[in-house]
């Protein structure tokens, strides 16, 4: 009877033993698992955060596309409204010029008129306001 409760109390020994041993794989098998976990967590989260850098330069660079297309409009603009300005310019120019010569051109045809009809009085041929002479005997 003395060994067979020596044995059982091995047996008991042994079972809690192995449940012992049971319990530290289950322990180890869960942290292993945690740190599975954790080790997964942190390469998706490093996913994310390459993710949304790669995301950040993407939209950085349709920015600065779209700053460069909005630049060269805004320069062609200026460009256009210079060009404009120097052709408004230039026209504005044209017309005075063109108005002066034709006051010049008045003022010389006036004085020759004038002269006309003074070396007509002198020589006392009439001589109308239209310029032509009064009488078709002194016709041109």
């Amino acid at each position: 009877e003395q060994e067979l409760l020596q044995r059982k109390m091995e047996q008991d020994a042994y079972q809690r033993g192995l449940a012992k041993h049971e319990m530290e794989a289950q322990k180890a098998q869960e942290q292993l698992r945690m740190q599975a976990e954790q080790e997964l967590m942190q390469r998706q989260a490093e996913e994310i955060a390459h993710q949304r850098f790669l995301e950040r330069q993407r939209k950085d660079a349709e920015a600065a596309q779209q700053q460069m297309l909005i630049d060269q409009k805004q320069q062609m603009y200026q460009q256009q409204a210079e060009q404009a300005a120097h052709q408004r310019f230039l026209e504005r120019q044209q017309k005075e010029a063109q108005a002066l010569y034709e006051k010049e051109a008045e003022q010389l045809a006036r004085q020759r008129f004038i002269e006309t009809q003074q070396l007509h009085s002198a020589q006392k041929i009439p001589y109308t306001s239209t310029g032509h002479y009064a009488s078709s005997d002194f016709a041109e």
